[in-house]
Parts: structure tokens; C-alpha cells; sequence
């Protein structure tokens, strides 16, 4: 990892990503709009796509210690919802119940920690220090890991949604989105630059003109 360095783990993984878009999905190397909204920081190597049915975020987070995120993005909100190691915690005791089947067939699965923040199903997968040099998961397994969840969540979400769904509030992530996003910050820094290099010279003038 030390002879590689975070930029270019970030990079190599980023390649890795671009696969996907020969199946239909967006993939852009990072976006400010997204460092808040699940918690991970800044994220990069991002990619969004439909998979059975669902708009799927993919990304990953981190600098030493990086993550792989995926994002099921669901078609309403519901209650926040936290399960770890199988165990379910919920703002709702009567949602938490009514889950708790479907947390075993994750379980089965191998899906025993994840959350649900509104209309957003998370889930996440530690990258070793190696896996992550060599460009972190590929294509292919993240697709594997995509197309599982969204099938188990499709069993799950028609009864739930009905029952406990809200609004969805939230807008999905998209390249065009982070890109504007970068051409408003780019454009503020700009601004801020401008204005520092115009009290500088005003600063000057005065200080050379006689009193």
C-alpha cells in the first residue's frame, strides 16, 4: 500500500469502476454532494446504476481504512433503522418486529450489519489494505453484491413500504449533479481568491502612498 499511496489506490479503483458503464451505469471519481449524506466522509470511485428494479449507489470511503458502500435507494422512506450482527435496532419497535424475519435472510446471507436511513438501505464492506492496492472490488463483485441485495429487498419491500412508507425526500446522486457541484465550489474559491488579492492591493496602495 506504502509504494502506492491513497491517490493512487483511489485512482486504481476508479479504473476498476469504469467497467460498469458499459452496463448502463454512471461513474464519476468523487462528489461533494454525497460527503455528509451517509456519514462516510467524502466518497470516490463512485457508481450508479438499476438493478433489479432499484437505483444502486456504489462508492467507496476512507483513507487508510476504506470502505465499499452500496445504496439501495428505496421508492419511500422509512423508519432509521440500524441492524448489527443481526441484532435490529429502530426509532419504531412495531417496524423493528416486523424486520426481523427479513434480517435472518440477510443474515443467511452473509448481510448481518446495515441500516436504513430513509429511503436509503446501506450497506458496507471493510477493503483490506491489499485488496485496495490491487484496485479494491472489481466489477464484477459489485455487481454480485448489488444484485442480491436489491433481489432480497424486492421480497421485502412491497408489504413494508405500504405500511410503514413516507415520502421520499431525497434526491438520487448523479454525475451531472456532482459536476455542477464542482463548477459551484470551483467558482467560490475563485471568488474568495479574487477578493483576498484585491485587499491585498488596496492593503498595498495605501500602505505605499504618503501620508
Amino acid at each position: 500500500m506504502a509504494a502506492f499511496g491513497p491517490i493512487r489506490a483511489r485512482q486504481q479503483v476508479c479504473s476498476q469502476r469504469l467497467v460498469l458503464r458499459d452496463h448502463g451505469w454512471q461513474v464519476w471519481a468523487t462528489d461533494p454532494t454525497l460527503a455528509g449524506r451517509w456519514g462516510t466522509g467524502m466518497p470516490f470511485a463512485i457508481a450508479h446504476g438499476t438493478v433489479n428494479g432499484f437505483p444502486v449507489t456504489v462508492f467507496d470511503a476512507g483513507h487508510w481504512a476504506v470502505s465499499t458502500y452500496w445504496v439501495v435507494h428505496l421508492p419511500r422512506s422509512l423508519p432509521e433503522t440500524e441492524v448489527r450482527d443481526a441484532v435490529v435496532s429502530s426509532c419504531r419497535e412495531e417496524f423493528a418486529g416486523h424486520l426481523r424475519g427479513f434480517v435472518r435472510r440477510l443474515a443467511a446471507d452473509g448481510f448481518v450489519s446495515w441500516r436504513i436511513q430513509h429511503e436509503d438501505f446501506v450497506y458496507s464492506r471493510r477493503i483490506t489494505a491489499g485488496l485496495l492496492r490491487y484496485g479494491g472490488l472489481d466489477a464484477a463483485e459489485v455487481t454480485i453484491v448489488a444484485d442480491r441485495l436489491t433481489a432480497l429487498l424486492a421480497e421485502l419491500t412491497p408489504v413494508v413500504l405500504a405500511r410503514f412508507g413516507g415520502p421520499a425526500t431525497v434526491e438520487l446522486p448523479s454525475a451531472e449533479a456532482a459536476h455542477q457541484a464542482r463548477r459551484r465550489r470551483t467558482g467560490l474559491l475563485l471568488l474568495v481568491l479574487g477578493m483576498i488579492a484585491i485587499t491585498a492591493v488596496v492593503l498595498g496602495l495605501a500602505w505605499l502612498s504618503p501620508d
